[in-house]
């Protein structure tokens, strides 16, 4: 007497495919458990998931910062789904430099912030990813002392904002060691706390 195949006429289902739902449970778990370290909430990262079909971390985080995870504007703010990033650089207008000297100058303070802030993915991760995502808000504002540009930084310690200040090698226009630019990231009202007051450059 032959035996049906496994699975087939005694209404066991393929092994294969009852495990192929917890395979995909588990993922998307996963995924979920990302985004959340994002500052996202759960509510949020399960509806991303749902919508995107839990192909990847990138495509869920895309999908709630387009949509919000189906809540409103003010209510992705409460729950820090939604934050307006940027980046402020600060040049010292005591220093006699020229347009050319002070993009230069400023491109370097934008690289050095970016890389300090990657470097720390797990701190940093979810808010650059958002500040990317809605066009890497970038502003010159005009500083009038070195002193002043010291002052700044340390108000932006304060309040926990990632900042740098460069310092020139002295090759052309001004001495060496000269602090050209502060460069300030964060949610946008905390850097207007330390910044606003100051005139676009």
């Amino acid at each position: 007497m032959s035996l049906p195949p496994r699975g087939e006429g005694d209404g066991a289902p393929d092994m294969a495919e009852a495990a192929a739902p917890n395979l995909n449970l588990m993922a998307n778990d996963d995924i979920i458990a990302a985004i959340m370290q994002m500052g996202i909430s759960r509510e949020a990262a399960e509806m991303a998931v749902q919508q995107t079909g839990g192909n990847s971390v990138e495509a869920a985080i895309s999908w709630v910062f387009e949509n919000g995870g189906g809540v409103t504007d003010a209510q992705m703010e409460e729950q820090g789904i939604y934050q307006d990033y940027k980046m402020v650089f600060v040049v010292n207008g005591s220093l006699a430099m020229g347009i050319g000297k002070v993009a230069a100058q400023v491109g370097h303070a934008s690289v050095d912030l970016y890389r300090r802030l990657i470097s720390s993915q797990e701190e940093y991760g979810g808010a650059v990813l958002q500040w990317n995502e809605n066009g890497s808000k970038k502003i010159c504002l005009r500083g009038e002392t070195t002193q002043e540009l010291n002052e700044l930084a340390k108000k932006a310690d304060l309040l926990g904002l990632p900042n740098t200040i460069i310092q020139d090698a002295g090759r052309t226009e001004i001495p060496s060691g000269s602090q050209t630019v502060l460069g300030i990231f964060g949610v946008s009202t905390k850097v207007d706390e330390v910044t606003g007051r100051l005139k676009l450059l």
